[in-house]
């Protein structure tokens, strides 16, 4: 039995959209026909999951979202720790989701399960439905017998990084908004108001002040060629984003945040509490240890540091300890190594990675929080720089005229 997904017009003459079970997709038409209503489009999940882990430089990629994902990961650690079934579990979570797409996933794992394959093979042949290290997290713990407990720590992980998504993107939400103001106040001004002031100087051939003629010089540049210069930007972003798919660019700029002293504290802050967290997760799974650093290497979205620890890696491999090959890459925090070097000597890795975890955790708060704070300042100075030279260069020919009278 698999998951297909349909379209279908039913007795009104609206799409309904959804997921059945079914042996093969005749069976599904039948059910919609049964139902009084005229199939569309049906098509098995599986395919379609088969279909999408190419990613293009633009794309809509048919992946569960952080927070849907941490939200379906902890009720399924809740209903294995009930002991139920493992298809029972997914069947439980699929209708209790709400997106049709992640109802779709969940019954094509489901149907895999009941053909015979494991959870996390399950898991793997949904294409990018789900990210790599949460399938090698969840074979580890099918491995180790320990499922349920992996499942809550990873419910933990992901509700904690999803936590610190929403914090970012609600810190960010007033700056932007003030930014784009800003914006158009500044825009709206060397438009409209600027010529409309500063021309009845011009008209009489008054002398102007050097600021006055550079502002009407931008000004009557952007009004001109204002929607060129749109054009233009929009252009550059998509050229940038062009050249930093490339292995050559990314590499370079993850080297240059990773060492520059602007994002340099926030961008390791990151990458250690990431790194930190899967690792911890997969140590105290019982997952080895050089599997588990090619599992964790796996979450890094910086380039260079992945690079950096792939070498860390390979001195393990040849018998060095933890501790002296991530002291090698030089971009791990004092505290992370020296909770390594702890839990080595004592025997309980696991247990001080994951308290190494929860203070690398606390450290990516607090650079977060200050990293925002630095944030509306800036944009303030700059609202007013922008706006007190604009209200000074229309000043300055008024002063000018009143010293004349």
């Amino acid at each position: 039995m698999s998951a297909f997904t349909y379209s279908a017009l039913d007795a009104s003459g609206h799409t309904q959209n959804g997921v059945l079970e079914a042996d093969s997709s005749r069976q599904v038409r039948e059910q919609i026909r049964g139902k009084g209503w005229v199939p569309l489009s049906v098509g098995e999940q599986s395919q379609v999951a088969a279909n999408v882990s190419v990613r293009p430089l633009f794309s809509w990629r048919r992946q569960i979202n952080h927070k849907d994902l941490a939200i379906l990961t902890r009720q399924l650690a809740t209903l294995v720790q009930s002991g139920m079934p493992i298809e029972e579990c997914l069947n439980t979570v699929a209708l209790q989701a709400e997106e049709q797409a992640t109802k779709g996933i969940l019954l094509s794992v489901r149907s895999k399960v009941l053909e015979g394959h494991s959870l996390a093979d399950a898991l793997r042949q949904q294409g990018s439905a789900f990210p790599p290290t949460f399938s090698e997290m969840i074979a580890a713990g099918e491995h180790s017998g320990y499922l349920d407990t992996v499942l809550e720590q990873l419910s933990d992980h992901l509700e904690t990084a999803s936590d610190t998504r929403q914090k970012v993107k609600l810190a960010l939400i007033y700056p932007a908004m003030l930014f784009s103001v800003a914006m158009l106040m500044v825009l709206g001004l060397l438009t409209y108001v600027v010529p409309q002031v500063v021309g009845v100087f011009s008209e009489q051939n008054a002398q102007l002040p050097v600021l006055t003629q550079w502002l009407i010089t931008v000004s009557d540049f952007l009004q001109v060629n204002g929607g060129l210069l749109l054009l233009l930007f929009a252009m550059l972003l998509i050229v940038v984003r062009w050249i930093f798919s490339f292995e050559g660019p990314a590499l370079w700029k993850d080297r240059v945040l990773l060492n520059s002293r602007i994002t340099r504290g926030l961008t390791r802050a990151s990458a250690t509490a990431q790194f930190s967290n899967t690792l911890s997760i997969l140590v105290m799974s019982g997952v080895p240890l050089v599997e588990s650093l090619k599992i964790a290497r796996e979450v890094l979205s910086n380039r260079y540091l992945t690079e950096q620890l792939t070498a860390a890696i390979r001195s393990v491999e040849e018998g060095e300890s933890l501790h002296n090959a991530l002291t090698q890459c030089a971009q791990f925090s004092p505290m992370l190594l020296h909770m390594v070097a702890s839990g080595e000597a004592s025997g309980e890795l696991g247990r001080m990675l994951s308290k190494a975890a929860e203070h690398e955790q606390r450290g990516l708060n607090y650079a977060i929080d200050g990293s925002m704070k630095l944030v509306e300042p800036m944009i303030l100075l700059f609202i007013g720089g922008a706006i007190f030279t604009i209200v000074l260069a229309i000043l300055q020919p008024i002063f000018a005229l009143n010293q004349l009278i």
